[in-house]
Order: C-alpha cells, then structure tokens, then sequence
C-alpha cells in the first residue's frame, strides 16, 4: 500500500495526494496535522494563499495569518456582519416567524413581536443610528 503524503503548491495555490497525483516542482510537504488545521480553517472563513518560504498560509477576512495552533479554538475567520446586515437578516426571519404564528391566521402580533420588528427596521434602514446591538426576540 503506497503511503500519504499531501503537498501544496505556491503556483497553484492548491494541495496535491501523492496517492492520486504528482504534484508539481516547488510543491510542499504538508504534515497531516497542518493538513486538517488549514482545511478546518478554509471551512471557517479563511482564505489560503503562499507564504514567502512557499508554505500553505492561511489569512482571516482582515489579512491577518492564523496560527493553526488557534484553528480549533476559533469559531470563524470570515467577515464579520456589521449589525444593519445582522438586523437585516434578523428581520428577515422574525417577519417569517410573526407571519408563520400570526398573520397566516389574521391575528395580530402581540405588541412584543411589533416591537421588536420595529426595532429591527430601523436598524436594518438605518433609521436607527444609535443601537450597537440588535433587540432581544420576544419569547413569545
């Protein structure tokens, strides 16, 4: 049975099994344990690219290098949603929801429910300039 081994490719800018291809000259060697950190990363928002030495790097959305010793740790290293995109999506669902419990069946929402679509309209307009984080859903 032929061993593993992974490499990258700085030309490329991608990873190669020695069990499936060979990878090309100036490729290399990814130990298995960066191997995982890298793609954990990837699937949490980074972005892969070549260090100078033409190593695999991995960079969060602002461009800073992670450690892949942090990877596990870290929830995500993608963009962070401002908060009119975060009420945006907010209002989104809780309008889907309010309709869903109230509106399909002609009821009006109880006022915590307008409130809080209030609330997050004028977050997700920017009519409301002064929140630095989104309303509390009502619990009911």
């Amino acid at each position: 049975m032929m061993e593993q081994t992974t490499y990258y490719s700085p030309a490329s800018n991608s990873f190669y099994d020695s069990r499936v291809s060979t990878p090309p000259s100036g490729s290399a060697v990814v130990a298995d344990a960066d191997y995982i950190s890298i793609m954990d990363a990837i699937h949490k928002g980074a972005s892969l690219s070549a260090a100078s030495d033409g190593t695999p790097q991995v960079k969060d959305a602002a461009g800073n290098v992670i450690d892949l010793a942090n990877v596990a740790s870290t929830a995500s290293f993608g963009p962070v949603e401002t908060l009119v995109q975060q009420a945006t999506s907010a209002l989104q669902r809780a309008a889907s929801a309010s309709w869903a419990a109230y509106g399909m069946y002609g009821e009006t929402p109880p006022a915590t429910w307008q409130t809080y679509l209030t609330a997050l309209r004028a977050i997700a307009n920017g009519t409301d300039k002064t929140s630095t984080t989104l309303p509390m859903a009502p619990t009911s």
